[in-house]
């Protein structure tokens, strides 16, 4: 298992309700028949499976300005059928591996009487061990096949923080309105930042505040950060670098945003 970064701020119990991790690649030669086949080699880790629409590919792009070519209407032709994204679940459904022709996902999720956050080295771990089982079946079945072409990486972090009565101000140091609007009671936000190898921008972080009800129709914050980009090179082992890199800008991002008095209810050891 990868080693958490020492310098990396860390919580005892942080307000993770959902991590992603996952990369986009060049087509695989998947088939409708290989998703039950696959399936036999995750068990018994992934207990259920379903059928969901496949994501569309998703790159992030820095061209200064968008030619009046780009922003014409785009037609996509299909020469092979559309097939699904598959979903295996864990018994208590806290991890779900997703799958499809140009994807591979691992999700921990927050569940009543399931695990607690085992924190983003696991995840990983999980991503990992998806991945080796995935390389080893297409090794196996498809002559010619060697490895995945990893264009894109994501990471995302979902975070649920109850209000408990207390202002904006109290829990994001970005958003202290209360000298401005008064008594500020709810709004949302976004930010978009590029992040930059040097002088090249390869990733984009993107920051989502927006209030939510819960189950006891009690007001929450949901605090998203997704770091999306393409890797230094389109090996598995170079997206792992870009995945851990997007994880350390995630949790910097995550602390600077919020307020030291939530990091003392959080837990915070360093």
């Amino acid at each position: 298992m990868t080693e958490r970064p020492e310098h990396l701020p860390d919580y005892s119990h942080p307000p993770v309700h959902e991590v992603v991790a996952g990369v986009q690649f060049d087509s695989l030669p998947l088939e409708l028949i290989d998703f039950g086949r696959l399936w036999e080699r995750f068990l018994p880790r992934y207990r259920t499976q379903s059928a969901q629409m496949p994501l569309d590919p998703v790159f992030e792009t820095f061209v200064q300005r968008a030619s009046r070519k780009s922003l014409r209407p785009q037609i996509q032709v299909m020469d092979r059928l559309e097939l699904p994204r598959a979903w295996f679940i864990s018994e208590d459904e806290s991890d779900l591996l997703q799958i499809q022709r140009d994807r591979l996902i691992h999700n921990w999720r927050k569940r009543s009487g399931g695990t607690t956050y085992p924190h983003f080295e696991s995840v990983l771990a999980e991503l990992f061990r998806d991945v080796e089982t995935v390389r080893s079946f297409f090794r196996e079945t498809k002559e010619g096949w060697s490895d995945f072409e990893v264009n894109q990486c994501e990471v995302v972090y979902v975070n649920h923080i109850p209000s408990n009565g207390m202002r904006c101000g109290e829990i994001f140091s970005v958003w202290n309105t209360d000298c401005v609007l008064g008594d500020f009671e709810r709004g949302s936000m976004n930010i978009t930042s590029v992040i930059r190898r040097g002088e090249n921008p390869t990733a984009r972080l993107r920051v989502d505040i927006k209030p939510l009800m819960d189950e006891n129709d009690a007001l929450i914050w949901q605090l998203s950060l997704t770091y999306r980009g393409s890797p230094q090179e389109p090996t598995w082992e170079s997206a792992a670098e870009t995945l851990k890199e997007g994880r350390e800008h995630i949790v910097q991002n995550f602390t600077n945003l919020t307020t030291a008095k939530m990091h003392t209810a959080w837990g915070r050891k360093r």
